[in-house]
């Protein structure tokens, strides 16, 4: 049943994007997919981490704000079965919030998020709610532009930082957007590419050379989770999808700069392609481990937000709209495939406590 309500939405989606009907039932759908859930990507384990919850401390676990979000729930009378239901309506209001904030075709964007990354986002709690702080408060960066005064850039990049702080205490890997941010507005005013593409190959190089791995040991000891992998031959899929997604961002928004198209919801249409150009920066990350195109996903809900503006502009041609779509389809579909979404999706979405 779950399947079937599914799919709808994803066509409701597109022919009611603006509909906050629509909306309250993505919502709901979500709340119903991911908290009564009856397994799915890692069940087991949050299960029996959240046991364990009431007699750790922040010292003694990687993610010290998971925990505390674990405890307040138990504080609160609530079992796991709940708490994955509470965990579900926090994380279902902050992706609505986000998408609101970056977007006047919402439900557009949700239908994509449906497709990518919907299975991994509703089973892996940690990654969701750190990924969704983070693309609530992306916003904040992107609509900053050269005429906004300094006390608000200020404001802003604090506001920013300190809710990236929090997301980081639920999953280390989002820390990669403060460093996004970074080369983000150093290089604002600046031919990013200029600068992107040699600190991409300086960067790959040096990671590949394994040379700052005890520093990065000595740092952080989170970050050896990752760093211990070499992914070698692994990473060179991921690698070609990343620059997949990066060549149709360009076409995307040089088609939406052709239609005149300078804003979406105030934000300047060039800073999204800007920071969207800081995708590449994933790339020497790679080395390491494979696991980090999870950042993909709110690069990809960046891109969503684009195409969803995209596609109900009249000035766009029927045939750009169609080589742009299938385009967009036709990477969703192969990282789907190479992340085994479906297998994902359809394993919680048919083992639910609401439908069966």
């Amino acid at each position: 049943m779950l399947v079937v309500i599914w799919l709808i939405l994803i066509l409701l989606g597109f022919v009611a994007n603006k509909s906050k009907i629509v909306s309250l039932l993505d919502l709901t759908f979500f709340i119903i997919a991911s908290g009564f859930r009856t397994q799915g990507n890692d069940w087991n384990i949050y299960a029996a981490e959240y046991r364990w919850a009431p007699y750790q401390t922040s010292v003694d676990v990687k993610y010290p704000g998971f925990l505390s979000f674990e405890q307040f729930s138990i504080n609160h009378g609530l079992d796991f079965k709940k708490f994955l239901v509470f965990a579900a309506i926090v994380g279902g209001c902050l992706l609505f919030l986000g998408i609101y904030c970056f977007s006047e075709n919402p439900n557009a964007i949700f239908s994509l998020f449906l497709l990518y990354p919907f299975g991994h986002e509703a089973t892996q709690m940690k990654s969701f709610i750190a990924d969704v702080i983070i693309y609530c408060s992306i916003p904040l960066i992107l609509k900053i532009k050269p005429e906004t005064k300094t006390r608000e850039k200020i404001f802003r990049i604090c506001c920013y930082l300190l809710l990236n702080y929090i997301a980081i205490q639920f999953q280390f890997s989002v820390a990669f957007y403060v460093l996004s941010t970074i080369v983000y507005l150093l290089l604002y005013k600046k031919d990013a590419y200029k600068y992107l593409l040699p600190i991409t190959f300086i960067s790959f190089f040096i990671v590949y050379s394994g040379i700052f791995n005890p520093i990065l040991r000595s740092l952080n000891v989170r970050a050896q989770d990752y760093i211990e992998i070499n992914t070698r031959f692994g990473m060179i899929i991921p690698i070609g999808i990343t620059i997949l997604l990066l060549v149709l961002d360009e076409e995307l928004i040089k088609l939406c700069k052709n239609a005149n198209l300078k804003e979406i919801n105030k934000i300047p249409i060039e800073n999204f392609q800007k920071y969207s150009q800081c995708i590449l920066l994933m790339i020497p990350l790679l080395c390491y481990d494979i696991t980090f195109n999870r950042l993909w996903r709110l690069f990809l809900l960046l891109t969503y937000t684009v195409f969803a503006k995209f596609l109900y502009l009249k000035k766009i041609s029927i045939n750009s709209k169609g080589v742009i779509s299938i385009s967009l389809a036709l990477i969703i579909l192969i990282i789907m495939v190479y992340e085994q979404e479906f297998t994902i999706i359809f394993g919680f979405l048919m083992n639910n406590r609401v439908f069966g």
